[in-house]
């Protein structure tokens, strides 16, 4: 083969990769657009995008890695912003992670806004929100902003630590405010995860005992009333993440690279909790987030 030849090779070779790079991209955002994704915290600090839970053989690709974030955040002026990797919350294109300001005095809680971009895979520093005190109430944040974390909306979020609470986002101003009427935990404190349940109006936690196991999970109304309380199937069962899935509640049970997916299931009639293997793929980490309309299934994630 002459050199020519090799230069037509080469050229056709590179062509392919090219349309195949491609065409990997347009099947990724469409498994991320048409099902319901889950992103993952992992122990590493690394966030990964689980395209679609309902296959055993579907990719869980890397988004982001600390340094990346953190060299984000510095370039942005944000220098001191420290976040953490237990909590983390998805709305379509938005997710967010919490975290604190050790630059500043009392170390404040602030919610860190990343756009998903999930064709090329990555993502990208959006806002800092810092808490907005209610008058009488300050640092608020500190008494709900913990282990759970998810989304209600594009501005709204849940939190959950030894009390359950919503916040508000401004994006006009880079602040947010917590709903006063927060909701107590009872007999324990949330060191796994939240989810919120659009067709209730209401949130799943999931909790650890203060009296020991077995540990379990508590599902509140919008009003803080407890409609039931369910403890986990077994005193061995470990809850750090949970997420929806096709109008499932999957909570990952389990240490390392073995465990079960538990579908946790809500009677319609009367709020009560219950549980069986859902039957998917088993995957766990630090913490999981999905959209809150993959919570149902007459509602479609949102774009």
């Amino acid at each position: 083969m002459d050199i020519k030849q090799q230069e037509e090779e080469i050229k056709k070779k590179f062509g392919k990769n090219r349309i195949n790079s491609t065409r990997a991209r347009s099947r990724r955002a469409r498994q991320a657009g048409n099902s319901c994704s889950v992103v993952r915290f992992m122990g590493n600090n690394n966030i990964l995008l689980w395209l679609d839970p309902s296959d055993p053989a579907s990719l869980s690709p890397l988004v982001s890695t600390m340094p990346d974030r953190l060299t984000q955040l510095t370039n942005a002026g944000y220098t001191s912003v420290i976040e953490s990797n237990i909590a983390i919350a998805k709305y379509g294109e938005k997710v967010w992670i919490h975290g604190e300001d050790a630059g500043q005095p009392g170390n404040p809680k602030v919610i860190i806004e990343w756009n998903l971009d999930v064709t090329a895979l990555n993502l990208l520093f959006s806002n800092v929100y810092y808490e907005l005190p209610a008058a009488g109430n300050p640092n608020l944040g500190h008494s709900v902003i913990g282990a759970g974390m998810c989304a209600i909306d594009a501005n709204t979020l849940v939190v959950a630590k030894g009390k359950i609470g919503r916040i508000n986002l401004n994006s006009s101003n880079s602040t947010y405010t917590v709903d006063p009427n927060t909701i107590n935990i009872t007999g324990g404190v949330c060191q796994g995860d939240v989810v919120y349940l659009p067709s209730y109006n209401s949130t799943i936690t999931a909790v650890f005992s203060n009296s020991g196991v077995p540990h379990f999970w508590q599902h509140h109304d919008s009003n803080g009333n407890l409609l039931h309380q369910l403890n986990y199937p077994s005193s061995s069962d470990f809850v750090v993440s949970m997420f929806c899935h096709n109008g499932k509640v999957i909570a990952p049970s389990g240490v390392g690279p073995t465990g079960v997916m538990l579908e946790i299931q809500v009677n319609p009639s009367t709020s009560v909790l219950s549980t069986i293997n859902s039957g998917l793929s088993y995957k766990n980490a630090e913490d999981m987030a999905s959209d809150p309309q993959c919570c149902d299934n007459n509602n479609p994630p949102p774009p």
